[in-house]
């Protein structure tokens, strides 16, 4: 939250990183300016992949990147493509 009220850190992408699935805290982190929330997978293959697929997102529009994981009006957990 601090970062959102700072006008050039505002600017920075957050990426929300937890093993919580409870959409309470999701829609809590998104509310707070999260660009992304990606909740911590169970194997390592799945982070690494996971990861590669985060950082070949298009950072320089964040806003972007957190409108995709916006549905009906409520916002959804990063998954890798393998996942979906």
């Amino acid at each position: 939250e601090q970062l959102q009220k700072d006008k050039l850190a505002k600017t920075i992408p957050v990426v929300m990183y937890s093993s919580s699935e409870l959409p309470r805290d999701l829609q809590l982190s998104f509310g707070a300016g999260a660009s992304l929330y990606f909740q911590k997978p169970t194997e390592l293959s799945k982070l690494i992949s996971a990861l590669k697929e985060i950082f070949t997102m298009d950072w320089e529009q964040p806003g972007t990147i957190r409108e995709k994981h916006l549905t009906d009006g409520r916002y959804m957990a990063f998954a890798t493509n393998e996942n979906r």
